[in-house]
């Protein structure tokens, strides 16, 4: 029975494996990008590395002009605070269901035009809903279950899982094993992180995978909800006009409530009336529990309206499920724990792809029709996605800066950078496939530095000390690129060296000779 169990699980490990693997590749990738969303973007917009410096309170003042000159007739208002002085200060307002967003430079209050594009939220954006809402979602639930499985599956067929830790064979003669000690290397090394990231980000999407909740207690409404735990400081409008003071000194006064220098949101509701209210919202990147502690102020006296820096139990817990998934606490360190991580966690996914077609091509002898086409798949599923990945970055470049509707051109050209990976995939044969698209990924990460370079970005003339995260992006870039042309080689030498020699047949027994 327990044998059959094993067995049974074996099954499951494989074929689940392999159809939930062609997507969970690309989720786990671009989730993996996702660590460092806000770093892509700032790269993805060069004209922002050209601002100022101011100290803060002054930026605060211009940004309100701004604010007051461009949108006098918004309900709402909001300015995101820079980190650092010399980056730049967003603003963003609401007038009805238009959503407007500039960018400032903090030393003269003038707006920078940037180019249009998603940035670093397109990776979030695919990873937890295929950018199809709410339908991606459900899809994402569902493979985020099977990743679950997978994971227990695979700690249930291994009977020596801490020893595969650390067995690794790449010169093994059966072709097979190589992949299976990387797959298992890769497994177990961030095993705790896998189970970890999966479960989190099962249960952060709790309003699909456990709605009964919501349903029974709110009515099935998530702004019920909202409304239910954070606090609300806002007013209706007295539609009486009234000057509003300056909101440097309100958000001063915030952080002596909610800490120093943790302010990092402002918004204003019904700015210019008489019932307009200042609320300022605390950074949420400095713990685990990604909750935004807030207080507000009457807009046209500067009274204090009220705090909140307690919250019901059960949103600490959610908000821990968030900040565990999304890693933005713990610094730079974590961070890219959490990358070096969900790198393992990718390679782990492709190597469980590739041994599935090696294995079974090893056991028959012969690849079948079936086992040539999921070959060719999985080269489009892994390769394909890596280079549409990188693929985004020059798009970003190589477009146009002020094309109309250019963030949808970014994203919607990679649909066919990705459908030429998989016609190229079924076009050669999958060993030169891997090679190929490899190679192709490979130079198209080395080069991004030089393409940065060209096209507004600054040289390291500083020195690595003083290279910030824009620099940061062309590093890990070339870095990935450089492992990618390991990868290819050794698929080329792979391919080029000498098949092992089949062992002798044992000779069969003669007529009545003992066997």
């Amino acid at each position: 029975m327990k044998a059959g169990f094993r067995q049974s699980m074996s099954w499951l490990h494989t074929w689940a494996g392999l159809f939930f693997g062609w997507l969970l590749f690309a989720i786990f990738l671009t989730g993996t990008l996702s660590v460092f969303a806000h770093e892509i973007t700032d790269w993805m917009q060069p004209e922002l590395r050209r601002v100022g410096s101011a100290p803060r309170a002054e930026a605060i003042a211009r940004a309100q002009a701004t604010l007051e000159r461009e949108a006098p007739q918004s309900r709402l208002w909001q300015i995101a605070l820079p980190h650092a002085e010399d980056e730049p200060i967003e603003i963003r307002w609401r007038h009805g269901s238009t959503r407007e967003a500039r960018f400032l430079d903090p030393a003269t209050g003038g707006i920078v035009p940037v180019r249009e594009t998603e940035g670093g939220e397109f990776f979030v954006d695919f990873h937890y809903s295929l950018m199809s809402r709410p339908a991606g979602i459900w899809i994402i639930a569902a493979v985020s279950i099977g990743m679950l499985a997978l994971l227990l599956s695979g700690i249930i067929i291994h009977k020596r899982i801490f020893r595969d830790f650390f067995t690794f064979r790449p010169g093994a003669r059966a072709p097979h094993r190589a992949w299976l000690d990387a797959h298992n290397v890769c497994g177990v090394l961030a095993l705790p992180f896998h189970l970890m990231i999966t479960y989190t980000g099962l249960a952060i999407m709790f309003s699909v995978t456990m709605p009964v909740g919501v349903q029974l207690h709110y009515g099935g409404s998530l702004a019920r909800l909202r409304a239910d735990v954070v606090t609300p400081f806002e007013r209706p409008a007295a539609r009486q006009p009234a000057p509003l003071l300056p909101l440097a000194p309100m958000v001063e006064q915030a952080e002596g409530i909610l800490g120093p220098e943790t302010a990092e949101l402002v918004t204003v509701y019904n700015p210019g009336d008489a019932n307009a209210v200042v609320d300022v919202f605390r950074r949420t990147d400095d713990r685990i529990a990604a909750i935004a502690d807030h207080a507000a102020f009457e807009g046209t006296t500067g009274r204090h309206v009220g705090t909140q820096v307690a919250w019901n139990p059960s949103a600490y817990v959610w908000r821990a499920m968030v900040g565990l998934h999304l890693a933005q606490f713990g610094g730079a360190a974590m961070r890219w724990l959490y990358f070096l991580s969900g790198l393992a966690g990718s390679a782990m996914i492709a190597t469980g792809l590739v041994m599935f077609t090696v294995k079974r091509m090893a056991r028959h002898g012969a690849a079948s029709r079936f086992d040539r086409a999921v070959a060719r798949i999985n080269v489009a599923a892994v390769a394909g996605v890596v280079i549409a990945c990188i693929a985004y970055l020059w798009l970003n470049r190589l477009l146009p800066a002020g094309m109309a509707g250019r963030a949808g051109w970014e994203m919607g050209l990679l649909l066919p950078v990705w459908l030429a990976t998989l016609l190229h995939a079924a076009l050669r044969p999958p060993a030169q496939g891997w090679r190929e698209q490899f190679g192709l990924a490979a130079l198209l990460c080395l080069a991004l530095p030089l393409l940065d370079l060209a096209t507004g970005g600054r040289p390291f003339a500083a020195g690595l000390a003083a290279l910030g995260p824009v620099e940061a992006v062309d590093l890990t870039a070339f870095g990935c690129g450089l492992g990618l042309a390991r990868l290819a080689w050794y698929l080329a030498r792979q391919r080029a060296a000498p098949a092992p020699r089949a062992p002798l047949a044992r000779p069969a027994a003669l007529p009545g000779q003992a066997r």
